[in-house]
């Protein structure tokens, strides 16, 4: 009994061997919770300390609790909010179509002032589906104390953080929809006048301009991003730029098209990597950030005015499509792998007249993602590691397989299992050389606990293998026959 109760455990670890270890069972993106606004979500969401940030053509700045969606607070304007919050210690910041900046109490959406820095209302039609879509409000960033923020009257803002004082406004020649960056003693911002800009930041002086315009296309809307004394930007000229910090003095550019590309994607910098999407070319591209040369470019089914966000090996970026106003839309969030551009997985939204899909860029927080659609919704997702499996959460188990008994046996066992998921469940038994044997279940469960016999009187003695399975996840017990 002893030898072959030892023999038996060694067979069991040679199974474990040549059959499938634990893989993934496929796990829907399946939303964690969604939000109803009252307008299209352009807006990007900003997350700390568990609550997140985000405004809705509806003209509310929402401020919801990240693990359920639940309302904490919501403050309303008289315009729309299409831009990201900016968040300091106390603070959050934001614009609107109303024209004004406002900087609410981030726990209890109580106003502590507000600063007229433009009127946007005749740019902007209140209807989402005839509005100037691709209308977007310059999101403010907070740096030492002092908000910075461009406007439809073509200056960029500097602004006290706390009192909402200006300290000083520079202009440029039409409107500034492109958030802007700081980095050392310069502030960076892009304008429909096809310019991108380095302002002193302390006095609003022009450091340097460098002009994107080709063949007469130009506006700068995405956003400047630095690194390493690089500032990288797109431009409806067909062109994405890399420049240098101090001079404006170009380093490498690359040349989507000739077919008026619209770069609304901003870029992200991730380990010497540079990630952005073009609109009109329905790609994401990942750049070497040094010299420019293409490390890969991924093919979407889309417009990618969203910007990418980097997270554990994966970029989230959403996906967009316009038409006439009476064709349905519809659109997406993609999960990209950024180290070969292979879309590992999607996430559809819902539909909307002229618009639809993802525009808001999406962002990451303990693990979970979250975004506006077009559709009026904030979404909530789990991220996805490239296997499909959600981060922080354990893999889905479909089945167990328990113990079966008598175990040794004659001439009969029965063999327990448990199938927690509706799914295809086969179960087989094999000799100690691997080879098949019979086949006791091959076919759909439902939910519940299972019982089987295996029948031994026609096998010999000696040690068998049974192994149950559902997709490619299986699990396996020895069985030892004794006559």
């Amino acid at each position: 009994m002893r030898k072959y109760i030892l023999f038996s455990y060694f067979i069991y670890e040679v199974a474990i061997l040549f059959t499938p270890s634990f893989a993934r069972t496929e796990i829907d993106t399946t939303v964690t919770w969604t939000l109803k606004t009252g307008g299209a979500v352009y807006s990007s969401p900003t997350c700390d300390n568990g609550l997140v940030y985000i405004g809705s053509d509806d003209g509310t700045m929402y401020c919801l609790k990240g693990e359920s969606g639940s309302i904490i607070w919501k403050f309303n304007t008289s315009g729309l909010i299409r831009c990201k919050p900016a968040i300091g210690d106390t603070i959050v910041y934001f614009e609107s179509d109303d024209g004004y900046l406002y900087a609410v109490n981030k726990y209890s959406g109580a106003k502590i002032w507000n600063l007229d820095i433009g009127n946007h209302i005749t740019r902007i039609l209140p209807d989402p589906n005839t509005s100037f879509w691709d209308y977007m409000q310059s999101s403010p960033c907070i740096d030492s104390g002092v908000v910075y923020v461009g406007s439809g009257n073509g200056c960029l803002y500097a602004v006290h953080a706390l009192s909402g004082a200006i300290l000083w406004k520079a202009t440029t020649n039409d409107i500034i929809r492109s958030s802007p960056c700081v980095y050392q003693q310069n502030v960076f911002v892009g304008s429909n006048d096809g310019y991108i800009y380095a302002f002193n930041k302390t006095n609003g002086s022009l450091v340097w301009k460098y002009d994107t315009q080709v063949n007469g296309y130009k506006r700068v809307t995405n956003s400047p991003r630095v690194s390493n004394g690089i500032v990288y930007c797109g431009s409806r000229s067909g062109y994405f730029h890399a420049l240098d910090a101090s001079t404006g003095t170009v380093l490498w550019r690359y040349y989507y098209s000739s077919n008026y590309p619209m770069i609304e994607s901003s870029a992200i910098i991730v380990n010497g990597i540079v990630y952005v999407g073009s609109s009109d070319l329905k790609k994401v591209f990942s750049f070497n950030a040094t010299n420019g040369s293409i490390q890969w470019s991924c093919a979407v089914s889309g417009d990618t005015w969203s910007s990418p966000f980097y997270e554990a090996g994966i970029l989230y970026i959403g996906l967009a499509s316009y038409g006439n106003f009476s064709t349905l839309n519809s659109g997406a969030l993609l999960a990209i792998d950024a180290s070969t551009g292979t879309i590992t997985w999607r996430h559809n939204t819902g539909t909307t007249r002229f618009i639809g899909g993802v525009v808001s860029s999406p962002t990451v927080d303990h693990h979970m993602i979250y975004f506006g659609g077009m559709d009026s919704l904030v979404y909530a997702i789990p991220t996805m590691r490239t296997d499909g499996v959600p981060n922080g959460i354990e893999p889905l188990k479909t089945f167990h397989l328990k113990d079966n008994y008598p175990n040794p046996f004659n001439p009969a066992t029965t063999i327990e299992y448990q199938v927690s998921v509706r799914s295809h469940v086969t179960l087989r038994i094999y000799d100690a050389l691997g080879r098949e044997l019979s086949i006791l279940v091959d076919g759909i469960q439902k939910p519940g606990d299972y019982r089987v016999t295996l029948d031994g009187r026609h096998l010999s003695s000696g040690v068998y293998i049974a192994r149950l399975m559902s997709g490619t996840s299986c699990e396996t017990k020895t069985l030892v026959l004794i006559k």
